[in-house]
């Protein structure tokens, strides 16, 4: 993930072109979803993660 942060704008881009090619996802779908992973995994490594709860997720984009 720390890859992708510290590409430029047009890396990015071209990941996530790639990535959509790939997958067929939109570009859109994907990049929420990297930026939900991103910040879910940074949570749950804080020092009071063993206090947080994931009580299922629904993605505005599912739709």
């Amino acid at each position: 993930m720390q890859n992708f942060l510290t590409a430029t704008p047009s890396q990015r881009q071209a990941h996530m072109n790639i990535a959509t090619l790939r997958s067929g996802i939109p570009h859109n779908l994907l990049e929420h979803d990297w930026w939900q992973s991103f910040v879910l995994q940074n949570l749950f490594e804080l020092p009071f993660a063993s206090f947080l709860t994931l009580n299922g997720s629904r993605s505005l984009c599912d739709q």
